[in-house]
């Protein structure tokens, strides 16, 4: 079991970074566009979060260690292996097959994986994710996204 007095190092820690995010925030204040938009919001949502987490961590101590298991066996512990793998070849796929052809392929295995959907399902939810992100990203957004590229031809 974890030592409580480490988690409540951890904790004070915890709190400690999250009051420099919110102080940081209060210094983007002044540059804000709006109360809910502006510089400021994201290193204040960071900061609230941090102080909560390091307070609970702090108060429960070591209470929540209790049925932690060092590492994960048999598929649990493959697929803990798998998807940083496989979310390594996406970045490296889509410079070759580009971003649809590579989100289609890797969102289909991950959505094998993780969920343990049958091909049927899976093929339908990578393709509907697929079509989302298209939709979104590259239709609305106009955001360059890499093309495929074979023997050295963008497509």
């Amino acid at each position: 079991m974890i030592s409580k007095k480490a988690d409540r190092t951890a904790g004070a820690l915890t709190v400690v970074i999250g009051g420099v995010a919110l102080m940081e925030a209060v210094k983007l204040f002044q540059y804000r566009a709006g109360l809910w938009n502006g510089d400021h919001i994201f290193p204040f949502m960071i900061g609230i979060g941090l102080v909560l987490s390091g307070i609970a961590l702090t108060v429960r101590g070591g209470a929540a260690h209790a049925s932690i298991k060092l590492f994960p066996k048999g598929r649990k512990a493959v697929v803990l292996a798998a998807v940083p793998a496989l979310l390594i070849v996406y970045l490296l796929l889509m410079t070759i097959a580009g971003y649809t052809a590579s989100t289609l392929v890797c969102s289909l295995l991950l959505f094998r994986m993780i969920g343990s959907m049958r091909w049927v399902w899976a093929v339908l939810a990578a393709v509907l994710l697929t079509g989302a992100m298209y939709l979104i990203f590259i239709v609305w957004l106009m955001t360059p996204l890499p093309a495929a590229n074979w023997m050295g031809v963008s497509l």
